[in-house]
């Protein structure tokens, strides 16, 4: 119920000022209106880039496995497309060091990029001040120019000849002519740094949940721009991640080609060497004894080869593991690597750090995360160094035995006669030679083939193109968040005005000041108020005597037929209209055939008797101070039903008299005569005479005037009913006018809820 009734009320506030919502509204569309003629548009595109690997099939045919693979890419593939290295390879690939610009049509200047007007040689680099100088073209003819610029809070403008150089503090150019249609234009030169931030700011990636596709939106006030930027960062996106997936690979090419140029010398002496010696001797072939055991010496001594080699590989592969201690890059190939368990353990070291690397962008190198893929770093390192040293012993132990068979045989030739036996060494080591050439050159041409093959893991799906439409500002969703902004702002203005307001304009003011009932509400007449003529008698049909007609029913319904009924009408202070309450009241009461009294007990300033033309030299005052009797008291006026008694001359105390037995006993006499006994009292806020008449009186009218009345005096009436204890307290709320009329307060008919409050509060 509270939750309603505050909704009601509110409801009530803001309907009561309904023209401040129309002007806010109204206000809030011209802005918007405005809004959209000089915002600058901005335009937007959109790209989408697949990011998981896809393995090459060629090497899948020749078993090179390269560990560049990232689990869990999106994060990790996020920051590389923000990092300064692929953004700042995107704004210089295209090829754009002068931006220019044109003025917009009502203030501020837009960007014509990829235009470029005017031929601008540019001979010395601009350092960080110029690059930032906005310079202003305007064509003078076609032999000169005029630049204007600001320099040290100066504006500074020269003319110049076509192809002169200009030399500045740091930096020189040249402008060579206008290609542009336009006579004047801006431009400034390109600040890397400055575009830089504007670009990571103006890009938007985001990952498609479920799976490796990355969208990815730029938004600029050039279209063009927006466009190229986004694909120039898919490229140079592409190409980093070609880059990083050959470079482990490339580092073992280097190593190979190394051992390979070695070998190529070896080879070369050890052929030229038995050449010399099966010359100088005159040998054409050896015995079949003697082939056979040349055969068996080479191919031990050729795996003896093969086992240093490998050897060489893996020491390779653990000082590039020491080296990397504390970086945790994953920079390791299998080129070479025979052993399943350290493939495994390579593959895991590289997944375990790429994601420590994805981890790193969203915790501290010290968080618990971090900490607990390092241990497993840890761990997975000393597994391959103990996987390492074990190879290591075993083709030791290999190489022993090979050592061995290769004595046995070496025995065997000693039998053989010495010149074949020395012929027999030199072709042993000669072939060797050779097939540790070709194992090394077979590795070499795999190496190359896979850097050949290295393709980038990211696929484009989706190339940025030209944005047609603008995106912001859209004109409908300008309109509307202007026009509920505008609200808001009408809603905001009628509580502050109303907070701050000192003067009552509203019935709720007065709903949430007091609990008192308003028993009717007075419509603002039209013109200037008249106290010379009674407008509920003279004007009868106005909504004005519509208005205290509505008010006598409910007074009527209140007193419930009862005879001599004395209603006492007062106010906190004067001009709020209780004197011409109190004569349109008696006034409205005599034309259904009421008997009214109306007594001017106002003894200091009262003009009632100005309204029935009548002299004010004898009146209340007089009787009270003995000077008359009540049958000199009372005197008709002009209407029918209508008595009145002037308040006399100005006593001395005037208090006092109001609050003596002889007043009380003038109202118990008079309600013989009389329906109605109407008391016209002084301004209880400025004086205390009307307290003894409030408590005679039978029914107390208490007057608000609309912007007259302040907001402290709607409080008034019920600290009165309680500090006094009066009877059948109520508002009268004077002045209406129709933007404050509440539902339920003015009817023609009477306001049952107005009762049923009202004998609540009495009942209380």
């Amino acid at each position: 119920m509270d939750q309603d009734f505050n909704y009601l009320r509110f409801y009530k506030i803001i309907t009561a000022k309904w023209y401040y919502l129309l002007v806010a509204t109204l206000l809030s569309i011209l802005a918007a209106f405005l809004f959209l003629k000089m915002a600058n548009p901005d335009y937007r595109s959109n790209a989408s880039i697949k990011v998981d690997d896809k393995k090459s099939e060629l090497s899948e045919l020749i078993s090179i496995k390269n560990i560049y693979d990232r689990s869990s890419k999106s994060e990790s593939e996020k920051f590389i497309l923000y990092s300064r290295n692929v953004l700042t390879k995107a704004i210089s690939s295209l090829n754009y060091p002068i931006e220019f610009y044109l003025p917009r049509e009502y203030f501020g200047i837009s960007s014509i990029y990829p235009q470029q007007p005017i031929i601008i040689q540019t001979h010395k680099i601009p350092n960080g001040k110029w690059r930032n100088t906005l310079f202003l073209f305007e064509k003078i003819n076609e032999r000169e120019y005029k630049l204007s610029y600001t320099l040290n809070k100066s504006k500074v403008s020269k003319r110049y000849a076509y192809g002169e150089e200009l030399h500045f503090n740091g930096f020189a150019f040249r402008v060579s002519a206008i290609s542009g249609p336009y006579k004047s234009y801006y431009f400034k030169f390109s600040n890397l740094n400055t575009t830089f931030a504007q670009v990571k700011q103006s890009l938007v990636i985001d990952d498609n949940q479920n799976t490796n596709i990355l969208s990815l939106s730029y938004t600029d006030a050039n279209p063009y721009f927006a466009r190229d930027i986004l694909n120039a960062i898919l490229k140079e996106y592409q190409l980093y991640d070609k880059t990083q997936r050959s470079l482990a690979i490339k580092q073992t090419s280097f190593y190979i080609d190394t051992l390979l140029k070695n070998m190529a010398v070896v080879l070369q002496q050890s052929g030229e060497g038995m050449q010399q010696f099966k010359t100088a001797n005159q040998m054409l072939n050896i015995s079949s004894n003697g082939e056979k055991l040349l055969q068996l010496l080479t191919n031990l001594e050729a795996e003896q080869q093969r086992i240093d080699i490998q050897s060489l590989l893996t020491r390779e592969l653990q000082r590039d593991l020491r080296s990397n201690e504390g970086t945790n890059n994953p920079n390791f190939n299998l080129q070479g690597v025979d052993d399943p368990l350290l493939i495994s353990l390579i593959q895991k070291y590289n997944l375990l750090t790429d994601q420590r690397n994805k981890d790193l962008t969203g915790f501290p190198a010290q968080s618990e995360v971090i900490l607990q893929l390092d241990e497993a770093l840890l761990s997975v390192k000393n597994a391959m160094n103990n996987n390492i040293n074990s190879q290591h012993v075993k083709n030791k132990k290999l190489q022993d035995y090979l050592v061995t068979q290769s004595n046995s045989i070496r025995k065997s030739i000693q039998t053989i006669p010495v010149l074949e036996r020395t012929y027999i060494n030199l072709q042993s080591d000669y072939n060797i030679n050779q097939k540790v050439y070709d194992y090394l050159s077979e590795k070499k041409l795999e190496a190359h083939i896979s850097t050949a093959s290295v393709t980038s893991g990211a696929q484009i799906i989706d190339q940025a193109v030209l944005g047609a439409k603008p995106v912001y500002p859209v004109a409908l969703n300008t309109y509307k968040d202007f026009t509920i902004a505008g609200l808001f702002i009408g809603i905001l203005s009628i509580f502050i005005i109303r907070k701050i307001n000192p003067y009552l304009y509203d019935v709720e003011s007065i709903e949430e000041s007091s609990s008192i009932p308003i028993i009717g509400s007075i419509r603002n007449q039209v013109g200037k108020p008249d106290n010379n003529n009674i407008l509920s008698i003279d004007s009868p049909a106005s909504l004005f005597s519509e208005s205290i007609r509505a008010m006598r029913a409910n007074l009527d319904y209140l007193v419930a037929g009862k005879h001599g009924q004395v209603v006492c009408i007062t106010s906190e202070i004067a001009g709020e209209g209780k004197s011409f309450t109190s004569l349109n009241l008696a006034g409205t009461l005599c034309l259904i055939d009421k008997r009214v009294l109306i007594i001017a007990t106002d003894l200091r300033k009262s003009q009632l008797h100005k309204t029935f033309q009548m002299p004010n030299d004898m009146g209340l005052s007089s009787y009270l101070t003995g000077i008359i009797t009540m049958d000199n008291l009372c005197m008709k006026t002009k209407y029918k039903n209508l008595d009145f008694i002037p308040a006399g001359p100005v006593p001395d105390h005037p208090a006092e008299l109001l609050h003596s037995d002889q007043m009380r006993y003038l109202l118990d006499s008079l309600k013989k005569n009389y329906d109605y006994i109407i008391l016209d009292s002084a301004p209880v806020g400025l004086v205390s005479d009307s307290i003894p008449l409030m408590r005679m009186a039978d029914i107390n009218l208490f007057v608000l005037r609309y912007g007259v009345s302040r907001s402290r005096a709607a409080k008034l009436p019920e600290r009165l009913a309680q500090d006094f204890n009066l009877r059948h307290m109520a508002i009268v709320l004077n002045a209406f006018k129709e933007n404050h009329n509440p539902k339920g307060y003015y009817s023609l008919s009477p306001d049952k809820q107005v009762y049923n409050r009202y004998y609540k509060l009495i009942d209380q």
